[in-house]
């Protein structure tokens, strides 16, 4: 594992939604969040929010048919391309935990992911 982030240069920026809410509407505690960014972290070296505020969304219900609304964190990470099934593994098991049926994700490839070091002018 360890090694396949060093040296895969094949780099996805990923996406993904994190509700605020339970299915119930009452808000998840400060402290899952926190726990997702810990998670990001260990299993693939960091997270950023794709913006300073909740991201407003609608989707149809599979099941019911109905529109239902919701309100999300929206994560972005930059990850090997080997490790997108990884990634979908952990996002399915916080789906679960979370109470969720599903999580959105998307994940953006064709482009070159690379850390530019500082340099003195």
């Amino acid at each position: 594992m360890g090694d396949e982030r060093k040296t895969d240069a094949r780099v996805l920026v990923v996406q993904f939604l994190v509700p605020i809410y339970d299915r119930k509407g009452r808000p998840y505690p400060r402290s899952v969040q926190n726990g997702i960014r810990r998670d990001l972290e260990d299993r693939f070296d960091g997270w950023s929010l794709a913006a300073d505020k909740p991201l407003t969304g609608a989707w149809r219900n599979p099941e019911s048919g109905q529109i239902e609304y919701d309100v999300s964190w929206r994560y972005e990470i930059g990850i090997a391309f080997g490790r997108l099934s990884d990634l979908d593994g952990y996002l399915g098991q916080l789906a679960h935990r979370l109470g969720q049926k599903a999580l959105w994700r998307v994940a953006y490839a064709g482009g070159e992911g690379k850390v530019i070091p500082a340099k003195r002018p």
